[in-house]
């Protein structure tokens, strides 16, 4: 029975978490469409007040306050782990397409690092394994 219950446990929240995918696309694509080829030093600068990283955090954690009061918080931190993991795996696929030069490297290191500790505040679990293979990649 404790099996049954922590399958139907877990794909309830595989469940919710896919019907959240869709309010985070606009914000990854955003990622899609910022250039890591930055050529300089000026455009290292300029890019740093650019980042993707606000936006994408603030519509998660709009997502998941909106369902905080159903759910307790064991389930809330998993649910925000799959989500981690779904926004880790997209971004690794897009950043597979990208071209980055020296200067988009350093900023993409800090648009992961920037990620990283932003999911951390949000969670008492670890983020590190899900964003571990996008903190390599950078």
């Amino acid at each position: 029975v404790e099996v049954t219950l922590a399958t139907a446990l877990t794909a309830g929240l595989q469940q919710l978490a896919a019907s959240i995918h869709p309010r985070l696309k606009p914000r990854l694509d955003a990622f899609r469409d910022r250039s890591y080829l930055l050529q300089s030093d000026e455009a290292l600068a300029t890019a740093e007040t650019a980042s993707f990283v606000s936006p994408l955090l603030a519509e998660m954690s709009g997502a998941l306050s909106a369902l905080q009061p159903g759910l307790n918080e064991p389930n809330a931190q998993a649910l925000l782990l799959l989500l981690v993991a779904h926004c880790a795996d997209r971004i690794e696929a897009l950043l597979l397409l990208k071209k980055v030069d020296i200067f988009g490297a350093l900023q993409l290191e800090r648009d992961v690092r920037a990620l990283g500790q932003r999911l951390s505040a949000l969670t008492s679990r670890s983020v590190r394994e899900p964003l571990s293979r996008l903190t390599q990649m950078a």
